[in-house]
């Protein structure tokens, strides 16, 4: 509350303004002593900044004609609404309590009961809305308020919007309510109806009995989006003391699409009731089959503690009621607060040892884990071997000579075959799509692309010995990357995976992980740095180097001390620039050398055209008209050096060390080819490009398991 409110202590709408009670988005709640009644209500004030806009005017006061239509006890009640002095106001029936939002936060979740018992009012509550044909399209649990009886009441339908309002106050392709509680079409700014608020119902219903959201997200967007496109989490897998019909009736209310979800409140509302009676779930629930193990056991003692606590609360029942007479004779008693309320039901349970859920450990899901990682290997270490057998098919001439010109050969010659072991390699990659939690990914389907394309390169383009059928040329394929997998010759392929998965790791959170990541980066640098050493580097350029390891300091201290992910400020960036550096400084000492060849050739081209144009001016000169003075004496022609000179220059210095550059990178491409063809590099790169795929795999398989989707 603050002094300088204008509204406090006035007198406003026939009301005494008492205290401020809150502040909402639409603008602030009061508390006041209605003067001609005489009874404490609620004021809704709309914010004086958004009054100047015609549009929330009527959206604001929207609110006011939707709950005047509605007369249920458990929707908050409006007595007026207008403007006083151009001052908009609703004033309600004032609830004496707490938000359900509230409780969970200063007590933690209710139990599954008394979840049930409040939901079960509030739908009743939904009931009579919809009747009315009035869609809340705002049910959270801050918007449910609980009383000191106990009682439920939907408040704030600020968003509630007749099905047969003729008018649209909202704009087209807005989203209304909010991004934990919204139901997928809300979040789409689609068509929009009753079966809204049950979606909503079910998350409400996810929260009150676990304390978290089913979608949780850094920002709004990433929330919506997993609304949209992501299954609910398995509430059974996040809490395993959780009764199954829960799960059942989460999934079923929490659909994506409105037709199969529950149809009317009605329907949900039959089902929490059916549910709470432990003869009908053990009835719905009796085809289940049991399996002993330590964790289900523990789960069962658990519901036997709850059925002794629901005897238990009933056997005090009775002693309660009459010690509530007695005292009342004696003294007034004290009513008890939403607080106290919700301290009650987390007691009962604290007493009888209920322990909060925590997370499975079966090893069936370890087990589940090993499986779906050997298939995916499976599948991708086959897809390598179909990709090699396809590029070590028969050529017509049985001869690889490693010229690219070659590179479609084993598919010209022998289209049949080729097509069945492609056909192969699809569903090969169709499969390894399928056993991935999320399916269909960009970075997935490249990877398995790459891995395709470098085994085929591998068998297509090797240089063979002659004249191979396809089962030899395979085996000698990897025969050589066998013999050459640790060679010097192919460390830069290992570089680049070092840097990747070092980049990968190190911007993860676990400290593990992000050593190893650190580390796998520092190994990047170090084999950049052995390929490219060379006799040549005697003078190091101490700028440069200082550059690398500042660099490489940067990643480090970036990786370490990182929250979230910056585009520009971020590891990867950093060891990346470091392996370029590494790079561009053991290469300048070769381009010098080339450089000064280039000189060198460049000097004696000049000296050759020098030459061949002054031969081409002697002869000219010989076949011209000889000229003679005023005294008869033959005029002497002379070459003319100074056009030669202007003519023909030779190359800066600038122009030099370009020259030699594009050929140091010539050379390096043509060498890195060569070996590669030679050694079975293309089969490596493939290799490498396939642990990669199954890392990416295995963290992605962890990443589901944690946010409780497996």
């Amino acid at each position: 509350m603050t002094e300088q409110d204008p509204l406090l202590g006035t007198t406003f709408a026939g009301c005494k303004i008492l205290e401020k009670v809150g502040q909402g988005g639409m603008g602030a709640v009061y508390k006041a002593q209605h003067l001609t009644l005489d009874k404490t209500v609620c004021i809704k004030v709309l914010a004086p900044n958004l009054a100047k806009d015609p549009r929330n005017i009527d959206f604001f006061l929207r609110e006011a004609r939707s709950v005047a239509k509605l007369e249920h006890p458990h929707i908050v009640q409006v007595y007026d609404f207008g403007d006083e002095n151009k001052v908009y106001f609703i004033m309600m029936s004032y609830i004496d309590g707490q938000s359900l939002d509230g409780i969970i936060k200063e007590k933690g979740p209710f139990s599954i009961e008394a979840a049930t018992d409040m939901l079960i009012t509030v739908l009743e509550g939904l009931e009579h809305a919809h009747s009315k044909t009035i869609i809340h399209r705002d049910i959270k649990p801050a918007n449910i308020l609980l009383d000191q009886k106990g009682e439920t009441h939907i408040v704030d339908f600020g968003l509630a919007r007749s099905i047969t309002e003729e008018k649209e106050l909202t704009m087209a392709g807005e989203m209304i309510g909010t991004a934990y509680f919204m139901s997928p079409e809300q979040c789409l700014a689609a068509k929009v109806d009753h079966r809204a608020d049950l979606y909503s119902i079910g998350a409400t219903f996810f929260y009150l009995i676990t304390g978290r959201y089913p979608f949780e997200g850094k920002t709004s967007i990433e929330v919506i989006h997993k609304h949209v496109s992501e299954p609910l989490p398995n509430i059974v897998r996040l809490f395993p003391d959780t009764p199954l019909w829960v799960a059942k009736i989460l999934e079923k209310s929490m659909t994506k699409k409105p037709e199969d979800r529950y149809q009317t409140a009605t329907e949900l509302k039959a089902d929490f009731i059916k549910y709470k009676n432990p003869d009908n779930v053990k009835s719905l629930f009796s085809s289940e089959i049991s399996i002993d193990m330590p964790e289900l056991t523990s789960k069962m003692k658990n519901e036997k503690k709850e059925e002794e606590l629901k005897e238990s609360s009933l056997e005090r029942s009775e002693p309660r009621a009459q010690t509530q007479k007695s005292s009342n004779a004696a003294a007034p008693s004290k009513e008890k607060t939403a607080s106290d309320y919700a301290k009650d039901v987390f007691e009962d349970r604290k007493r009888h040892g209920l322990k909060p859920a925590q997370k499975p450990k079966l090893q069936l899901v370890i087990l589940n884990y090993v499986i779906k990682i050997a298939i995916h290997f499976s599948l991708t270490l086959s897809l390598t071997a179909v990709f090699i057998l396809v590029g070590c098919l028969p050529a017509q001439e049985m001869v690889m000579t490693g010229n690219f010109q070659s590179f479609l050969d084993p598919l010209l010659n022998s289209p049949l075959k080729a097509g069945f072991f492609i056909l192969a390699g699809l569903g090969l990659m169709f499969g390894a799509i399928c056993v991935k939690p999320k399916k269909f990914t960009f970075f997935h389907t490249i990877a398995m692309i790459l891995i395709a394309l470098s085994a085929y390169v591998a068998g297509s383009l090797a240089l063979t010995p002659g004249a191979l059928d396809m089962v030899s040329k395979t085996v000698f394929v990897l025969k050589s990357a066998i013999e050459n997998l640790f060679a010097k010759n192919n460390i830069i392929p290992y570089a680049v995976f070092c840097l990747i998965m070092g980049s990968v790791f190190s911007m993860k959170s676990d400290w593990k992980i992000k050593i190893i990541g650190i580390i796998l980066s520092m190994i990047s640098i170090n084999l950049t740095y052995r390929y490219f050493m060379t006799d040549l580097y005697t003078a190091p350029d101490r700028l440069m180097l200082g550059l690398t390891v500042a660099s490489l300091f940067i990643g480090v201290i970036v990786s370490i001390s990182r929250k979230s992910f910056s585009l520009l400020i971020n590891p990867a960036l950093f060891f990346l620039i470091s392996n370029l550096l590494i790079f561009f400084v053991l290469s300048g000492p070769q381009i010098t050398l080339l450089t000064k060849q280039a000189a060198k050739e460049d000097i004696m081209k000049v000296w050759n055209l020098k030459m061949a144009e002054t031969d081409r001016q002697v002869k000219e000169l010989a076949n011209m008209m000889p000229e003679y003075d005023f005294e008869g004496t033959p005029v002497k022609r002379k070459v003319n050096k100074e056009a030669i000179d202007a003519k023909i220059k030779p190359a800066t210095a600038n122009e030099l060390k370009r020259i030699a550059t594009k050929k140091y990178y010539s050379i390096l491409l043509l060498s890195f080819k060569e070996i590669a063809l030679k050694t079975g590099g293309f089969l490596i790169i493939s290799l490498l490009l396939l642990l990669m795929l199954n890392i990416a795999f295995v963290d992605e398989l962890l990443n589901y398991r944690k946010e409780g989707y497996l």
